[in-house]
Parts: C-alpha cells; structure tokens; sequence
C-alpha cells in the first residue's frame, strides 16, 4: 500500500526516502527488503546492531529495527536525540550492540 500523494494527481518519491532494515535473520531482512524496493524506497541493511548504529549515523529517514536493536540503549540514545523517537517495552534494558 502506498502513502496517499499530498496533492491530488502527485505520486510521493519513495526513492528519496532512506529506509534502513536493521535484522539478523537474513530471510526476514530479505523480505522486508524486496518488499520495500517493490514500493520504490531506497534500503540499506544491516545484519547487527554495530552495522546498523553505523548507518543510522550516517542517515536515514526511517530505520526498521529488529526488536534486540531497540534494547540497545545507543540506538535510544541516538533516536531521541534526533528527529525521531524510539520507544519498546524494553527501556531499562541496556543490552551491548552487536
């Protein structure tokens, strides 16, 4: 399903926006990953938590994170003090990355 273009008879650039897929099963990164190209975004992926802190930085606009991620308290960190928040229900869980 594709987000509805913000002026009618406009198609929103899906390339422009950088989806990082942060996941350590290969099969389920995959997947996550021909399903967002089939929709025109730009991925980058990583298979661990240090790769994906690695690009995180280097910028995205949205970053799919497999939940042991999120637990990491540097994503935590580096998510609420951007322009973006990170919540789960692990947050007192300060888990190393990688």
């Amino acid at each position: 399903m594709r987000p509805k273009a913000a002026i009618a008879g406009t198609e929103p650039d899906m390339a422009n926006i950088r989806v990082l897929v942060a996941e350590d099963d290969r099969a389920i990164r995959d997947l996550l990953v021909h399903h967002l190209e089939r929709d025109g975004f730009t991925t980058v992926e990583a298979g661990d938590g240090i790769a994906a802190l690695r690009l995180c930085r280097e910028g995205v606009e949205l970053a799919l994170l497999d939940v042991g991620f999120t637990r990491c308290r540097r994503f935590r960190d580096r998510a609420n003090g951007s322009s973006g928040r990170l919540d789960d229900a692990a947050r007192d869980d300060n888990r190393a990355c990688g």
